[in-house]
């Protein structure tokens, strides 16, 4: 069975209202990932299953640097796009990264929605 970044996207939403820790901290990396493939999709990149360690950093640095570099080229539409893709998903990563490995931290009272307003930010962007 396959999904779509839009089916994470969806069930993130709707795993948001979940109260308890582990869903908090679920909702936050399936938002993440919904962004990851979205920003994939838009650059027509299926997702690498190499080994993510490379010298220009891992798959996600990669793509981030890639978004920042779209930033600097192209029509002003695709600039502007490119920078705050790379924004969005730089402040998507930094939380994906506290929930998911950094357990004995308590996440920020807004980290939940914050992650799906930037999420849903991030989908509307590669839109334009």
């Amino acid at each position: 069975m396959t999904t779509s970044p839009e089916a994470l996207m969806t069930y993130a939403s709707e795993q948001a209202a979940e109260a308890d820790e582990p869903s908090k901290r679920g909702t936050i990396s399936r938002a993440y990932y919904a962004s990851y493939h979205r920003c994939l999709r838009l650059e027509g990149a299926p997702a690498s299953r190499r080994n993510a360690k490379q010298p220009g950093g891992g798959v996600h640095q990669q793509l981030i640097e890639r978004l920042i570099a779209r930033s600097h080229a192209g029509t002003p539409k695709q600039r502007r796009q490119g920078k705050l893709l790379a924004n969005l998903m730089l402040r998507q990563r930094k939380r994906r990264v506290t929930a998911d490995y950094f357990l004995d931290e308590d996440l920020k009272p807004n980290d939940v929605e914050n992650q799906i307003a930037d999420a849903r930010k991030l989908f509307a962007a590669c839109d334009w």
